[in-house]
């Protein structure tokens, strides 16, 4: 032990005294450190992602990617609503949107959930409510409830929300200020390549491995997940989904737990923006540390930002589950 102390002395580091202070593990409670009790464990509402996961995601950093104008986070927002509704703090942090757009793009979704036939889209929910006709009204004041209902631990930092543009080394403090108080937040970074550090680095790789280590670290020091939307690599549009997508830096496979792609349908290659009002895509698991890979066909309605159908195929049959 005082060999180990002379080791830690001659480089001190802030968390020096707590390492000397920890217990050996023949000391510790194994049985108890490794009880289902202890694991913390959020279910995404999609519930064959969930299979995949056993349950749900585990403490730790999930990388989401996929091309522009796929739905990644829309697909994020519809599972922090299933989180936040099912007693799970959220923090959500955004540098793209408004909170006004955050708000509308998930008040038309649950228009359209209450009834599609008088739902609205965002831009119209944005406009105003004023010319809608007396059942969209009322469709609209129930979406309204039913989003408050569900968004009762649902925090939005959205990039219009501070004076300042927040910084990754900000998302981690407020991230670790919610922890202190007793709460332990999914934390949502929308997205991480618009999040400036204020480490100066060389280069835009550099740049990404120390958000990815500051991210990692946040969840492996406080037990959360942390879930980073990025960009995808331009070259990986029209290509079978892989950890090549992930742009700019190797670090997204070796700092995350799990790794996960949304892409239009598997049939068409050549990227281009789905038409129509329903697009088919595909969400793959790309990497799972705590278990299998796959690939989860889903139903895609960005008139209304919903990701409403998890589609699970069986032999004979195809079912589908509402997230």
């Amino acid at each position: 032990m005082e060999i180990i102390k002379e080791i830690l002395d001659s480089a001190p580091r802030i968390f020096t005294k707590e390492i000397l202070q920890q217990d050996n593990i023949g000391n510790i409670d194994v049985k108890l450190l490794l009880s289902p009790d202890n694991k913390f464990i959020i279910p995404t509402g999609i519930k064959e992602l969930d299979i995949y996961l056993n349950g749900g995601f585990c403490e730790g950093l999930v990388c989401l990617s996929g091309a522009p104008s796929c739905g990644k986070s829309t697909l994020v927002s519809n599972m922090c609503e299933h989180i936040s509704a099912n007693g799970q703090q959220v923090l959500y942090f955004v540098t793209d949107m408004s909170m006004n757009e955050m708000l509308a793009r998930s008040i038309s979704r649950n228009m359209w959930e209450l009834d599609p036939s008088n739902a609205k889209d965002t831009q119209s929910v944005q406009d105003s409510s004023d010319g809608f006709n007396l059942k969209e009204t009322d469709c609209f004041n129930k979406a309204i409830v039913s989003f408050k209902q569900k968004a009762i631990n649902y925090q939005i930092i959205a990039s219009d929300s501070y004076e300042e543009i927040l910084t990754i080394e900000d998302v981690v403090i407020i991230a670790e200020m919610y922890v202190a108080s007793g709460l332990r937040p999914v934390v949502v970074i929308d997205y991480l390549q618009l999040f400036p550090t204020q480490k100066l680095l060389d280069n835009e790789k550099s740049r990404l491995d120390y958000m990815l280590m500051q991210l990692k670290t946040l969840s492996i020091k406080n037990g959360l997940v942390v879930i980073a939307i990025s960009s995808m690599n331009r070259k990986s549009y029209s290509i079978e989904p892989s950890m090549d997508i992930f742009s700019g830096s190797g670090g997204f496979e070796f700092s995350s737990n799990y790794c996960l792609a949304i892409t239009n349908d598997v049939n068409d290659r050549e990227y281009k923006k789905p038409s129509g009002e329903i697009w088919n895509m595909n969400l793959s698991l790309l990497k799972n540390k705590s278990g299998k890979k796959g690939m989860i066909p889903l139903k895609y309605y960005p008139k209304y930002n919903a990701f409403p159908y998890a589609e699970i195929k069986h032999k004979n049959s195809a079912k589908f589950d509402m997230i």
